[in-house]
């Protein structure tokens, strides 16, 4: 969030307004991020899905985490709204 206000603001001036102190802040700026190789795996094999099956979501949840719970609530809306999915088995 301070990122989007910085061209806007001082950093001290935000980070006083967030209640961040600036040397997390400058830590956190600093951090090299590695790409968690699951979550990527994830996303190429949810958009996979998405893109194969009508280009919409069809179950959506909200949760304070992402846990199983939240993938099981999104599974039963779409379970509601589309009904019990058809499986699509090719034969060589």
């Amino acid at each position: 969030m301070i990122d989007q206000f910085r061209s806007e603001a001082p950093v001290e001036l935000l980070c006083s307004v967030f209640d961040v102190p600036r040397s997390c802040y400058y830590a956190h700026r600093r951090k090299q991020r590695s790409p968690d190789v699951a979550r990527l795996a994830l996303r190429v094999r949810v958009s996979e899905l998405f893109t194969q099956f009508a280009r919409r979501v069809v179950g959506w949840a909200f949760s304070a985490k992402p846990d199983a719970d939240l993938v099981i609530q999104a599974l039963d809306r779409a379970y509601e709204q589309r009904g019990r999915p058809r499986v699509h088995a090719e034969h060589e």
